[in-house]
């Protein structure tokens, strides 16, 4: 009997950071108790991956918190409505808009060294054209780190591929 292996077949990342990125999104300095809203991607029209693996790296200018985290959000749009009535723009993200975006999860403060980066990963599924990475900074009294693009946010496409019988 021929067996089929499904295996994933991970796609561009699509990066969400200052500036250089695939879309801005201002993160340099964010304040704590402070959120951020990227401009949204335009993931083109067509058929795209649904699922996304979602990396998040975040540091912290000032030495933080065992426990805090930095929560990440996704807002979806199909081009006329955008979740939480934001725009499509890199903007300030005001806690009254969270609760009409996704959670996509939090990264949370392991240590108090400075400089350290705080990663997690996230698997998400986008089901718009357009999308946006949301960010705030949930911490008690410290804003993310005062350089550029340290911080960052990637999407990378996870598509199912069916492999031939053998």
């Amino acid at each position: 009997m021929a067996t089929q292996d499904l295996l994933v077949k991970r796609g561009t990342p699509i990066v969400f950071k200052d500036s250089g990125g695939d879309a801005a999104i201002t993160l340099q300095n964010l304040a704590y108790g402070a959120g951020r809203k990227s401009a949204m991607y335009d993931r083109g029209a067509g058929s795209k991956p649904e699922r996304y693996l979602v990396t998040t790296c975040f540091q912290h200018e000032t030495a933080p918190q065992v426990g805090e985290t930095v929560d990440t959000y996704l807002c979806q749009s199909d081009g006329t409505l955008i979740d939480g009535n934001l725009t499509a723009n890199d903007e300030a993200l005001v806690s009254a808009a969270l609760p009409n975006l996704k959670s996509i999860g939090p990264t949370t403060v392991q240590v108090t060294t400075l400089k350290t980066n705080f990663i997690k990963r996230f698997v998400v599924e986008i089901h718009e054209r357009y999308f946006a990475v949301g960010v705030w900074n949930g911490s008690s009294g410290d804003n993310l780190t005062n350089t550029a693009n340290v911080c960052s946010v990637t999407f990378t496409p996870l598509t199912d591929e069916l492999q031939a019988p053998v």
